[in-house]
Parts: C-alpha cells; sequence; structure tokens
C-alpha cells in the first residue's frame, strides 16, 4: 500500500490504484471548502481498495481516526443512473468527507478526553440520519461536476412525483425507511433537498453552529431538537411544512400528455424493462412493497406469459440479487434469449457480476457466466459472444467473451479515468455502441468499430445517457435527460444527431421500440412505475452532434505525481496504542478484592488489525493479570480473532477464524487453550461449525421463503479427572409464504443438541447468552472457558439442567406497515422513526433428556428508530407453560 496527503488528510491505496487515488485527492481538495463545519480540523484518513462490496462508507470509532473506505469501481446501475461514472469517485469521496468533517466536531469534555487518552465519543451519532446524509448527498459536488445527485434527472423525477401525488407530506418522507423512496432511502433524497432549502434560507453559519453544538453536548442524544430550533428558529415539522410549500409553488403537478396512455398503472417500485425482437413481448424485472423481486414475460396489454422469481435463478434467498440497484444489462438478444446481469458475491466473497441467459419464452436459465469485476454489456446478434467492461487494477477494457468456450478477448483498453459503460452490439456485429463519462460529469455516446478497430464519440454530451441498444443498423434508443428528466431517446448514425421522443412528466426508463412507429417505456410515478405506450412517437427535440462536443471530455493525469507518495505496510502503526483509560473493577464485600488497570487500544494504519490490551493487579499487589484481543477487519478475505489472557498461573487463549464461501456457505472454526504454570495443558476445542442461509424478501422486509440449517461440533478432550466431551449441534428452518397474504409467513424448525460424556447438567435451557462456555474448576483457581445453553422461547425466565435437549417450533407471522413513518415527541429527543408493527403466534415443543417441554404463546412488536438508521424493536410476550409449575409468563423488552 502506497499513501499521500491533500492538507490533513492522507489516501491509502494500492500501487495498482494510484490514479484512481489521485483522482480522489483532488476531489477532497476541491471540496475543502464545503468541509467548514466546525472549528476542529481533525485529520481525514481514506482508504482506496478492491472491495467485497459495493458501497463506500465511513468508520468513526473510539480506537483509529475517522476513516473512509472506498471501494474502486462503483458498478451498480442505480449508481449509474444517479449520474455518476463507475470511475468519477469524487462525489462519493466528498460525501464521505463532509460525514468525517461532521463527525470530528467533538468539543467541551469529550474534547478533553480524547486529548488526555485518545479515547472518541461519537457525539454526533444522535443527530438524525435525514441531516447526516442529506448534508453529505447536498454538497458533494465541487471537483469540476457541477451537480449532485439531487440535480440528477432520475432522483429529482422520483421526488418529484411522490410530493405531487402525496398531498401534503409530513415529516416522515425524512424516514431512511419511507417505502416509496427506498430505492434511494428518504434520508439521502429527502433529507438532501429539505438540507440545502435549510442553508439557502438560513445560512451555511445555521449548519454550522448546529453540528458544533451537538459536538459540545454533554448528553448528545437529549434535546437534539431545542439545539435545531436555537438555530434554524422553528422546529422540524414546522420547516418541513414551510419547504415543502415553497417546493410546490416552484415545481407544478405535471400530467402524462395526451398521446401518452398507460397500460399496467403499478409495475412495482423498482422495475426493468426489455422487448424480444422476435416474439414481441416485454421481459419485466419488478419488485414491489408486497411483492419479491420476480421477472415476469408479458404481452403489450401487461398479461402475464410466464413468471419466475429472481432468486429461482440467481440462488434464491441471495439479498443481492432482490436489491434492483444490483441487475443491469437486462435486454433481449436477437436470437430471442434474455440476458441480465446481477451483481453477486464470488467464491472469494468478493462482488462479482454473474451474467444470466434466460430462455425466451420459458424464463428458464440457459446459460450462467462470471464477469468478475465486470458490468453489463451486451449479446452478439447470433447470440455466440457478449461484449462487457472490464475492470482490473485500476483500469478499463472493453472485452467480449465467449459464450461457449468461456475465452475472454480484450478489444480495446482505456487508460484515462472515463471507463465506457453499457455497450451493445450492432446488428450485423460489426460496431458496438457505448456510454463515456466526461470530465465535467456528463455523459456522450461513443461508437466502436470492430472491424477498423477505432472509436469516436456520437452524440452531444447529456447529463445522463443509460442503456443504448440498436433498434436497426442505424438507430440507437436509449434514455436521455431532457429538460430536467429523463426520456425516450433515439440516436441516428447516419444523421449525426439524438432525437428526443418522449414528454413522460417525471422521467421513463428502457424505452422499447414498437414497430411501426411505437414507443413502450416505464414510466415514473408517485408508486414507482407504470408500464406506459406511445402508439405514434413523435419528434420533441432535436441535438446534433458537433465538433465542439469531442472537447474537453476527459480527465488529465493528477497534478500529484508519484514521487510525493509513500510506502505503508500492512502492520504499520498497529503497535502505537492510539487510546488509554484507567479502569477499577471490584465488589462492594470485603471478600471481592478491587483491581486496578489500564485498558489500551489501537490499529494499524490500514485498519486491517485492531486490537485492545488490558492489564490489572489487585490492591494487594497479588495476582497481575494481562488479556490481549487482536481482531481482523470487515473486508479482509479472512475474519480473524485471537484474545490472550496471562495471569501468574497460566495462559489462556481464544481464536476464531471465520469465511463466507459463494452466495450463502459460511464457515467458522473456533478454539480455546488454557497452559497452566505446572506444565499441564488443558484443550478446550477445537470447534467448527458449518453454515447455510437464503432467504427471499419483500419490499417491506417481509419473509417470503427462507431456508436455514447449521451444524456444529466441538470436541473436549479430558480436563483433568474430567471424561472426553463431545458437542454436536444440528437445526433446520424453513419459512413459507402465507396463502391469505403477502405480509404473513409461517416458519417451522428443528434443532437438536447433545452432549456426550458430559456432566448431566452442563447443558441449560430457557434464556440467557447466545454464546456457549465450559468452566474449568482447579485446586487453586477456577477458569471460565465454555458454557452450554439452548433457548427456548417462552422459557426466558428457567434454566433447566440437561445433557440431550431436542426442539421443533411453529411460528405464524403478519407485518402491519406504518405509514406515518414518523413521531416527533417535541425538542427533547431525537424522532423516532417506526418500520412496521408485527404480531405472532408460536408454538414449542421440546425434549429435555426424559422431560417433555410445551409451551404456546404471542408476540406483539414494534421496530423503530431514534435518530439514526440503526432500528431497534421493542416487544410483549406471553406465553403458556404446560410442564413447569410457574405456568403463564409475560416479558416486555427491547431487542437492538
Amino acid at each position: 500500500m502506497s499513501r499521500f496527503t491533500v492538507g490533513r488528510h492522507e489516501v491509502l491505496f494500492p500501487k495498482s490504484l494510484q490514479r484512481q487515488a489521485f483522482q480522489i485527492g483532488r476531489a477532497l481538495k476541491n471540496c475543502r471548502p464545503r468541509l467548514s463545519l466546525g472549528t476542529h480540523d481533525a485529520k481525514l484518513r481514506l482508504i482506496l481498495i478492491h472491495p467485497g462490496f459495493e458501497n463506500a462508507y465511513m468508520e468513526s470509532g473510539p480506537t483509529w481516526p475517522d476513516t473512509i473506505v472506498m471501494p474502486v469501481n462503483l458498478l451498480r446501475s442505480g449508481v449509474r443512473l444517479a449520474g455518476l461514472s463507475p470511475s468519477l469517485l469524487g462525489p462519493v469521496a466528498c460525501h464521505e468527507a463532509i460525514h468525517a468533517r461532521q463527525f470530528a466536531q467533538r468539543g467541551g469534555a469529550w474534547r478533553l478526553l480524547e486529548r488526555a487518552t485518545g479515547f472518541k465519543i461519537n457525539t454526533q451519532g444522535s443527530t438524525e440520519s435525514w441531516f447526516i446524509e442529506g448534508l453529505g448527498t447536498a454538497f458533494e459536488e465541487g471537483h469540476g461536476r457541477p451537480w449532485s445527485r439531487l440535480d440528477g434527472a432520475y432522483w429529482r423525477g422520483a421526488f418529484e412525483a411522490h410530493l405531487a401525488h402525496h398531498g401534503t407530506p409530513d415529516t416522515s418522507v425524512l424516514s431512511p425507511y419511507y417505502p416509496p423512496l427506498m430505492e434511494f432511502g428518504g434520508d439521502y433524497v429527502s433529507g438532501g433537498y429539505f438540507v440545502r432549502w435549510l442553508v439557502e434560507n438560513f445560512g451555511w453559519s445555521a449548519v454550522q453552529g448546529f453540528v458544533e453544538s451537538q459536538g459540545v453536548a454533554l448528553l448528545p442524544i437529549l434535546g437534539t431538537g431545542l439545539r435545531f430550533r436555537q438555530h434554524f428558529k422553528a422546529p422540524v415539522n414546522l420547516l418541513f411544512r414551510r419547504f415543502y410549500s415553497q417546493w410546490r409553488q416552484r415545481h407544478p403537478i405535471r400530467t402524462r400528455p395526451e398521446d401518452q396512455k398507460a397500460l399496467v398503472d403499478r409495475v412495482g417500485l423498482f422495475a426493468r424493462l426489455s422487448r424480444s425482437p422476435r416474439s414481441g413481448l416485454f421481459a419485466m424485472y419488478r419488485k414491489g412493497l408486497d411483492q419479491s423481486a420476480q421477472l415476469d414475460l408479458v404481452d403489450i396489454n401487461g398479461r402475464v406469459i410466464a413468471s419466475r422469481s429472481v432468486g429461482a435463478f440467481a440462488g434464491w434467498g441471495e439479498p443481492r440479487a432482490e436489491l434492483p440497484r444490483n441487475v443491469d444489462g437486462f435486454e433481449f438478444g436477437r436470437d430471442g434469449s434474455l440476458y441480465m446481469t446481477i451483481l453477486l458475491p464470488n467464491p472469494n466473497g468478493r462482488a462479482a457480476n454473474i451474467l444470466f441467459r434466460l430462455d425466451g419464452s420459458s424464463l428458464k436459465t440457459t446459460g450462467r457466466w462470471s464477469l468478475a469485476r465486470g458490468a453489463s454489456g451486451g449479446a452478439h446478434p447470433m447470440g455466440r459472444t457478449y461484449v462487457f467492461v472490464r475492470y482490473e487494477g485500476g483500469y478499463s477494457w472493453l472485452s467480449q467473451l465467449n459464450l461457449e468456450t468461456k475465452e475472454q478477448v480484450d478489444l480495446w483498453s482505456f487508460k484515462d479515468t472515463s471507463p465506457p459503460l453499457s455497450p451493445a452490439f450492432s446488428p450485423d456485429g460489426e460496431r458496438i455502441v457505448f456510454v463515456r463519462g466526461r470530465a465535467d460529469g456528463r455523459q456522450q455516446l461513443w461508437l466502436f468499430d470492430l472491424i477498423q478497430k477505432s472509436q469516436r464519440p456520437v452524440s452531444i454530451p447529456f447529463q445522463i445517457l443509460h442503456n443504448p441498444r440498436f433498434i436497426s443498423q442505424q438507430k440507437v434508443m436509449m434514455a436521455c435527460e431532457f429538460e430536467g428528466r429523463i426520456q425516450a431517446c433515439i440516436h441516428r448514425l447516419d444523421r449525426d444527431e439524438t432525437l428526443v421522443l418522449s414528454k413522460a412528466p417525471y422521467g421513463v426508463l428502457d424505452p422499447q421500440h414498437q414497430r411501426p412507429r411505437g414507443l413502450a417505456f416505464l414510466n415514473r410515478t408517485a408508486a414507482g412505475w407504470s408500464f406506459d405506450q406511445i402508439e405514434d412517437r413523435r419528434v420533441q427535440q432535436r441535438f446534433p452532434f458537433t465538433p465542439e462536443a469531442v472537447s474537453g471530455q476527459f480527465s488529465t493525469p493528477a497534478s500529484l505525481n508519484s514521487r510525493e507518495t509513500e510506502s505503508v505496510s500492512w502492520y504499520q502503526g498497529l503497535f502505537l496504542p492510539r487510546f488509554w483509560l484507567p479502569v477499577a473493577s471490584g465488589g462492594s464485600r470485603a471478600q471481592e478484592a478491587w483491581r486496578l488497570g489500564l485498558w489500551l487500544g489501537g490499529s494499524s494504519d490500514l485498519l486491517l488489525h485492531s486490537y485492545y490490551l488490558l492489564g490489572t493487579v489487585d490492591t494487594g499487589g497479588d495476582e497481575p493479570s494481562l488479556e490481549v484481543f487482536i481482531q481482523g477487519r470487515r473486508w479482509a478475505p479472512w475474519q480473524t480473532t485471537l484474545g490472550l489472557a496471562l495471569d501468574q498461573d497460566g495462559l489462556q487463549g481464544n481464536w476464531g477464524l471465520e469465511r463466507a464461501l459463494g452466495s450463502f456457505w459460511g464457515i467458522q472454526a473456533k478454539a480455546t487453550g488454557l497452559r497452566l504454570r505446572d506444565g499441564r495443558t488443558f484443550l478446550a476445542g477445537p470447534r467448527a461449525r458449518v453454515q447455510y442461509r437464503v432467504r427471499e424478501r419483500t419490499g417491506r422486509g417481509v419473509v417470503r421463503r427462507a431456508l436455514f440449517w447449521d451444524l456444529q461440533a466441538a470436541w473436549f478432550p479430558p480436563l483433568g479427572d474430567n471424561s472426553p466431551l463431545l458437542d454436536r449441534r444440528f437445526e433446520l428452518a424453513v419459512t413459507l409464504p402465507s396463502l391469505l397474504s403477502p405480509r404473513q409467513n409461517i416458519s417451522t424448525f428443528a434443532r437438536w443438541r447433545e452432549l456426550a460424556g458430559a456432566p448431566a447438567s452442563s447443558l441449560r435451557v430457557g434464556g440467557g447468552l447466545v454464546s456457549d462456555s465450559l468452566s474449568l474448576s482447579l485446586p487453586e483457581r477456577s477458569w471460565e472457558l465454555y458454557r452450554f445453553q439452548e433457548r427456548m422461547t417462552g422459557y426466558e425466565d428457567q434454566s433447566l439442567p440437561g445433557r440431550r435437549f431436542a426442539l421443533a417450533g411453529l411460528d405464524f407471522r403478519h407485518r402491519f406497515p406504518l405509514h406515518f413513518g414518523r413521531l416527533y415527541p417535541g425538542m427533547l429527543l431525537p424522532s423516532l422513526y417506526f418500520r412496521h408493527a408485527e404480531f405472532s403466534v408460536y408454538g414449542r415443543y421440546g425434549q429435555l433428556d426424559s422431560d417433555r417441554h410445551r409451551t404456546i404463546g404471542f408476540e406483539a412488536a414494534l421496530a423503530l428508530a431514534s435518530g439514526g438508521r440503526t432500528p431497534w424493536t421493542l416487544f410483549a410476550r406471553g406465553s403458556w407453560r404446560f410442564d413447569v409449575p410457574d405456568q403463564p409468563y409475560f416479558q416486555l423488552g427491547l431487542r437492538y
């Protein structure tokens, strides 16, 4: 890894990603004026990596600097529709840098604590997520691109369509869980527009003042609304109504033009569309609030001919397959097959685009290929090859995959920072069109000639160009931005001009040609998308290609150079403690000695490894002890933990290793060892675990189908005079949809566990901890290694002893969506964002050794979040137990 600095910011990156790192450095330098959120100019660290995920995020913890983690390429179609090309990392870096600067505003007692010990308290975490994400989204421009995602036609169309058809919305639209805006997140979209309005009306100083006041608050979670009112002169709910009123005055409600007809009013909250040139049928990918992701084959009237769950061929239940932003390259080939790519984890746990070929009449899978980190493309007219964009080492290639031999051939290399997007073959297979992003953030249509091996731009730049596809030798249909909306467009290669064909009120997606002059497309509505048609399309606007469109296209190499970088080893900074805290522990009884010590912690500069070290001694000066815990970071291929505890009697070690295999598999290995000073060594492990988990959910999060099994085994050799112990456990769980409502499901499970060779009371059934431990008692000391525990719903107040346990259960659940979404409880506490209420009834039948245990009960739960995005659930549970003296049992609780 290498590193360079920009002011007080530093960027760490692999050597192969130097160009992208310099691009990020320029973006951070350009957006610095927007980082003037307060007086504390804390150091910001950004790590650029090849990830196994498709999103950037910021980490702020007690033991490491505020750090941004960014993938090198953002390949999802939702990112590109927002106007961000895969290599345009500047807006994302600026967005996350604004978060980091906001979270760095820690003052008062918290700043003194940080300076004295290095230990950080996140005082900004209680600020509501709409303000945090809205602030980053509203001001993420500033690197040569003159707009943020809020100015993009895709986001603006969705927001305006929603507000135009929902009367006077309350502040529930600011909720991260607001259903109609779940494609983007209500806190990003609504929060972004609202924060921008606050700045326009109250000035940047009000934002700075509010952020700083949150940073110095002794109890930041209390009085957030009061501090907001102090700087913005009114409570949130009143200001939002004022914002909405002004928005409606400036953005009148739009309606469909007379020649645009709705064929299907409600396609789904998320959707994609493609038309077969052979059969004339349409393929629709859609997912609704009460509908899991599915693929339908429909006619022009919307009548379903064939249907299939997306998870059925993508590995049903794979969470990434259910996210529409991960579905791309959705098109029929001229061979009649449907081609689509889905971003899924590969066997190494990294994100990979998987290409699927489906039969055009039955939707059965006829082929599957991995494009690795490649982005989607288009199929050859004969169905023999597939053209796509390949990414490797920070560079991009226009590549061709032979679908029969799986051989890949690179057609053209792109050495600058503007890779091609959405390539597609011409009907004769001799040309390829694709989109390229420019240095100014706009996008342009390009043509690559396979015979002459040359490429050239063919259209003027647009804010957004999406999914170009040939409909004849000289015509390319695509979606393009026109007057702030995404519209259906055709580019004429023979005339060098782009024609706008629609005037949809809030935007279109995936326009499809119908003979002779018809047009079908997805139309943006308040409920998501509708399926619309124009029988006789007309040209609304012409944009001829001009030579000026070629100039000033791509970003030049960064002004920073390699001499300003330095190498960084994986362990650099690991042995420098970043915080220290004195600790004390003890009891009120005389026989309980108090222990005093020091708690240290730190991490490497790359955050690949972190550790905690705790050293204590009792007040009498005896029994010193030292504990060390080391953990691998989340983006490492393997996640590993190591814990050591050392005192005068011996050394205890705990080790764990975990890795995901493919989309659904996971393996886990753990071992715990104990070595005493007198030379005896006890092994309290090893433990191995293999599990498999899949599920399919609706847009509201209701699990429609799920399968889970878990197999564990552990062997414990003789400990002192004890006999060997074998621990075996197996669990199988299945969830199926209810026939009564898409908001209901029925789940059943079976679990079995046996401790062979253990004492009769080793296993405890009821409530308690989830983890297991084992205790070893020697004359001079008692060691806590493992405790064996199994939970049983309805028995949370019990701890029943045994050695062999079997349990079966049945649950019926119904979820009630909460449309109001948000409760504003005054200005003392943060707002409460409601997700849903859920009611369930259950039954359990268990066998513990020779005793049976039966219970029936119910649970009512309310899922919500306070301020931020982290959900928590209030629940009330009542049970009737048939086989214990205290038969009724009632419980109130909180799950976080």
